[in-house]
């Protein structure tokens, strides 16, 4: 396992905190060369090392606005069935 910057931890213990206080989807956006790979590697193996489930899902630059990304977002909603 890589270990965590301190702001990367920062991300990881916010994202916690928003699903044992109920949220099911959590965006997190970083910018550039900040570890969002690691951090969302983090996540997913503290998930599964409880037995949970964890779906991740990256953007890129091919959503260069806003309204690209909503209709990303409603398709894994309405396809996932969230």
């Amino acid at each position: 396992m890589i270990g965590l910057r301190p702001y990367q931890e920062d991300v990881v213990n916010k994202a916690r905190q928003a699903i044992q206080r109920g949220k099911k989807r959590i965006a997190l956006v970083l910018g550039c060369g900040a570890g969002k790979s690691v951090i969302a590697g983090n996540i997913a193996r503290m998930a599964t090392e409880k037995h949970n489930d964890v779906m991740i899902y990256y953007l890129n630059n091919n959503y260069r606005n806003g309204s690209d990304i909503l209709n990303f977002a409603k398709n894994i909603i309405r396809t996932n069935g969230y």
